[in-house]
């Protein structure tokens, strides 16, 4: 609250010294930096406009203080922009696109308040939200108004990985309504951040600015000051408290590399992925790598957790070339509280070999396979595979699935083998999908698919 009264008090001394005639000296400044869409869009066209915070909340025809459009590789640049009459924050108002696409979006350049020196910057991180986004939101919450009256998203990061697990409030008594986006940003809750980070908070036409910050355990976060404009979407980033060092929790991990299509696993490199790494990144970083031995194993030792959502992938390749890139599930966490981030049992892991998946898309005519990237799966019992279970979709959309027979020379059974291995070619729509085995007398628990480019996601359906 003190920091709403303290922009409260730099507007009514901005507006004395503007009646009394009083000027400042001009500040040029260049601001560059990147534009971050939420969720996947092409950001060409998107153009910008450079605005004072206060001015713009309160002012009945804020100055525009620079306007460019942004590059299709999302980077932007503005020169001359004067900022000698800034005296809490540089932001920005993304306008809709060429096509519309996208929701008015403003977020912050640089906050002057903090004694920030008005100097040149490239730094400048922003965000766009599309619009089906803000549609899909304001459904979800029941609100279509929020279209109209504005409402507030945000991210809660570290600085380069968003944080799950948090929950965000207002800085002082106000209570408000937070809904956190699905990591899928396909469905909303009222839990906690999910693996990217986000929160959305419709507003109250009445307020000018929301004090936002975040709580984790363990963890300490700065306060953030979200401007409300009708219309828009104000996007706030909370990051953690000066000084503040985000505890390390750390895990060790062991167990079997299964090879499909290859006599042994050995010598192939195994490398620890966090999976919203992984399903939003076409370079996800290793967060440890190791070789399986002669035995078929695998072991890391001491890998840091703290900031890794949903669980753990691992993926099994080799500079010799023997197999295709495979990705498969490690664990899950049971929460996403570092207390609840365990590995309690033995990894168990899938090596598709290059030659597999090379014969694979010839027989079945579909080269973009390699490209693309396929999923396979194998349905078991926890001992050994399970023959006769189909695969489905859990939400009973179509699923064309192959079944390869036991002996890998023929792709048209109509169930699984004795090898319980399925296919499932390159899909879009498959991403963040949930998929379930089905066979009479059995239950199966829902594997989601997190297909990449390049690679095969195996997933193995259990009891």
């Amino acid at each position: 609250m003190n920091r709403i009264i303290h922009a409260l008090s730099l507007i009514t001394l901005a507006s004395s010294l503007s009646a009394c005639g009083v000027s400042e000296n001009r500040t040029l400044i260049t601001a560059s930096g990147v534009i971050t869409p939420v969720g996947a869009a092409q950001v060409a066209g998107v153009a910008l406009t450079l605005y004072g915070a206060k001015d713009l909340v309160t002012g009945a025809a804020p100055t525009v203080l620079s306007q460019t459009e942004v590059g299709a590789d999302g980077t932007w640049s503005a020169s001359s922009v004067d900022v000698g009459q800034v005296a809490d924050a540089l932001i920005a108002v993304t306008n809709e696109g060429a096509d519309g696409g996208f929701f008015p979006t403003l977020s912050g350049v640089v906050d002057y308040s903090i004694g920030q020196s008005k100097t040149d910057l490239s730094s400048g991180r922003l965000f766009v939200v599309p619009r089906s986004l803000a549609t899909l939101l304001a459904t979800e919450l029941g609100k279509p108004e929020m279209l109209e009256q504005g409402f507030v998203m945000g991210v809660v990061t570290n600085g380069v990985t968003p944080i799950a697990g948090a929950r965000v409030k207002s800085a002082s008594s106000l209570s408000l309504e937070v809904w956190y986006p699905t990591s899928d940003l396909r469905q909303v809750s009222r839990t906690e951040t999910s693996a990217n980070g986000l929160f959305v908070i419709p507003a109250r036409p009445a307020l000018l600015f929301l004090d936002l910050v975040a709580e984790k355990t363990g963890h300490a976060f700065a306060t953030t000051l979200a401007p409300l404009k009708v219309g828009t979407c104000s996007f706030a980033v909370i990051l953690p408290a000066s000084g503040a060092e985000t505890p390390k929790h750390l895990v060790d991990v062991a167990g079997l590399v299964t090879p499909i299509g290859a006599s042994t696993a050995a010598g192939a490199s195994v490398e620890a992925l966090a999976p919203y790494d992984y399903a939003t990144t076409s370079s996800p970083t290793a967060l440890a790598s190791s070789t399986v031995s002669d035995a078929g194993t695998f072991s890391w030792s001491q890998v840091d957790v703290s900031n890794v959502s949903q669980g753990l992938l691992a993926r099994v390749g080799g500079s010799s070339g023997a197999f295709f890139p495979t990705v498969s599930g490690v664990v899950a966490w049971v929460s996403e509280a570092d207390s609840d981030k365990r590995v309690s049992s033995a990894a168990h892991l899938f090596a598709v070999s290059n030659h597999l998946a090379t014969t694979l898309s010839a027989a079945l005519g579909q080269p973009r396979m390699l490209t693309d990237g396929f999923v396979m799966g194998m349905v078991t019992d926890g001992r050994a595979p399970v023959a006769g279970a189909t695969i489905a979709r859990a939400d009973g959309h179509p699923l064309t699935v192959i079944y390869p027979n036991a002996t890998f020379t023929g792709l048209s059974e109509t169930a699984t083998s004795a090898n319980g291995l399925f296919v499932l070619l390159p899909d879009p729509s498959l991403a963040f999908a949930a998929i379930t085995a089905v066979k009479t007398g059995a239950s199966f628990q829902p594997g989601v698919l997190l297909p990449s480019a390049g690679t095969c996601f195996f997933v193995a359906l259990h009891p």
